[in-house]
């Protein structure tokens, strides 16, 4: 989903798809 987003750091960032752990 986004990569190595967290779930409000860098998600907002790249996508804000909201992912957990999606590498």
């Amino acid at each position: 989903c986004c990569g190595r987003g967290y779930k409000t750091q860098e998600v907002i960032v790249v996508e804000r798809c909201a992912c957990t752990f999606h590498w």
